[in-house]
């Protein structure tokens, strides 16, 4: 008989002898720090100013400064703060 079921075969037509290699030893594994245990935490608490000056921000701008956190943003002079903290509600029409 030409086709025995000896050797297993995909369809195709390679015999799947790569499938019983063992496979080779692992390399060594870099160790991912864990943010918890952080050397110098820096613990950010999210008040009304910034969620207010967030949202102002278009997309770009904020994925600009996501980039680069240690150069300053550049704020639009033209946004109304209330004493609050929270952006100004818009007039009724």
């Amino acid at each position: 008989q030409v086709g025995t079921a000896a050797l297993p075969f995909s369809a195709n037509g390679r015999p799947l002898a790569a499938a019983l290699r063992p496979a080779p030893p692992p390399g060594t594994k870099r160790q991912k720090l864990n943010p918890a245990d952080a050397p110098n935490p820096v613990v950010f608490v999210a008040t009304k100013d910034t969620r207010a000056l967030r949202k102002a921000l278009t997309h770009l701008e904020l994925r600009r400064a996501a980039r680069r956190p240690n150069l300053p943003l550049k704020v639009k002079p033209g946004l109304p703060l209330r004493p609050g903290g929270a952006l100004a509600p818009p007039a009724p029409p």
